[in-house]
């Protein structure tokens, strides 16, 4: 039978994007959870319990026991939907979805090398750049991707630019527009609550 805690709970491994912009999502939408680093030689019961493939990052909680990133978070939105993650145009939640696609199985494939390599590969360092060279005209005059309103891309790409500052990789000379959204988002409470308790 599976039980859920009496708090909720995010499994996660070690320097997780995918485990970071969920819990910016559950931060922005004042949900308290832990964050559990999982040890996958000797997993805990209580995610077994609920998901013996151990996929992460997993959310559980009193009420649902859920993995995927993808899912946790279109749950949490549907659980909390105000303020929503997505846009209500129909049009625009399609385009917020196609960019989420590229940044998590593109993006952060290419940081999260560069993590296992603790910053140290000049090659992964100049395809980030690059990365921000080419998407900087999507956050022209726009102060979070859609305009005014955090929401789901800003919370994916907020570990991408935590990262980028830790490995100190500068912005290229025509990237300004995205280098000043970056500390934008950077400076969001639920961003600094996220790096400050880590």
């Amino acid at each position: 039978m599976i039980t859920h805690p009496l708090t909720t709970t995010l499994y996660m491994l070690k320097n997780s994007l995918e485990a970071d912009r969920v819990s910016i999502g559950m931060i922005e939408k004042h949900i308290a959870h832990d964050r559990c680093i999982v040890d996958i030689s000797c997993p805990p019961e209580a995610l077994l319990d609920f998901n013996p493939q151990m996929i992460l990052p997993a959310f559980n909680s009193r009420e649902a026991g859920i993995y995927f990133a993808d899912i946790i978070l279109e749950y949490i939105n549907e659980r909390h939907p105000y303020p929503s993650f997505y846009p209500n145009d129909p049009v625009m939640r399609s385009r917020f979805r196609l960019v989420l696609k590229k940044i998590t199985q593109e993006w952060y494939l290419v940081m999260e090398k560069l993590i296992l390599k603790k910053g140290k590969d000049k090659i992964l360092i100049k395809q980030i750049q690059e990365i921000f060279l080419r998407s900087n005209s999507l956050f022209e005059g726009k102060y979070f991707f859609q305009d005014k309103d955090f929401m789901i891309v800003d919370a994916a790409l907020a570990p991408l630019f935590h990262w980028s500052q830790i490995f100190n990789i500068e912005f290229p000379e025509n990237a300004q527009e995205i280098q000043a959204y970056s500390l934008r988002v950077l400076a969001r409470p639920s961003v600094c609550s996220l790096y400050q308790r880590k």
